[in-house]
C-alpha cells in the first residue's frame, strides 16, 4: 500500500476513511449531547458542557462577521457556490430553494465551504467547520416543483452539480 493512501482513525489503519472510521466504531465513543437546560445556565462563557469554546456563540459571530463583510451594499452579493444547493419541502408544491454563496469568495477558494471530506483529512476544528458554514449567505428562491424544467432557465442545477465552483451572483 501507498503510504499516501492509508488513512488512521483511532488504532485502525485502512485504505479509505470511511472505512477508517467504520472499522473503529466500537473504540470511538460519541460524544452525548448538550442539554439545552445547560447551555441556559452557562451562556457561553462558564463552559459547563467541557467544551473549550461554545459552538452557539462561534455562530453567531461567524454570523455576524458574513454580515459585516457584505459592506454596504447588503442586498447585493457576488461570490462563488462551493458548490451547494438545498431544496426545502415547507409549502409543497412551492418550494424553497437555498443557493448558499461565500461573500466575495472567488474560484477554487469556494470549494473549501462544502467540503466535507477535505475538512476531515486537513482535521479542521469544530470552530473551523462552524465558521465555514456560518460564513455562507443563503439565497432562497420559491420555486414551482411540478414544473421542474423551469429550474434550468435559471442554471441552479447546472451550478449545484458542477465539478468546479461557479461564479454567481444573487439580488
Amino acid at each position: 500500500m501507498d503510504k499516501e493512501n492509508i488513512w488512521r482513525y483511532g488504532g485502525c489503519t485502512t485504505i479509505s476513511p470511511l472505512l477508517a472510521l467504520k472499522s473503529c466504531v466500537g473504540s470511538y465513543t460519541v460524544p452525548k449531547r448538550v442539554p439545552a437546560s445547560v447551555c441556559v445556565r452557562c451562556k457561553g462563557y462558564k463552559r459547563l458542557c467541557g467544551l473549550l469554546s461554545c459552538p452557539i456563540l462561534e455562530r453567531f459571530r461567524a454570523q455576524v462577521l458574513s454580515v459585516t463583510s457584505l459592506g454596504s451594499r447588503p442586498l447585493e452579493l457576488q461570490g462563488s457556490t462551493p458548490p451547494s444547493l438545498i431544496v426545502g419541502e415547507q409549502g409543497y408544491p412551492k418550494v424553497p430553494i437555498l443557493f448558499n454563496i461565500p461573500p466575495h469568495i472567488h474560484g477554487e477558494e469556494a470549494r473549501v465551504y462544502d467540503h466535507p471530506l477535505l475538512w476531515w483529512t486537513q482535521r479542521y476544528s469544530l470552530k473551523k467547520i462552524i465558521e465555514l458554514r456560518s460564513y455562507l449567505v443563503s439565497s432562497i428562491i420559491r420555486f414551482y416543483a411540478k414544473d421542474p424544467w423551469r429550474l434550468y432557465e435559471r442554471e441552479l442545477s447546472i451550478a449545484a452539480v458542477s465539478i468546479k465552483p461557479a461564479d454567481s451572483e444573487a439580488k
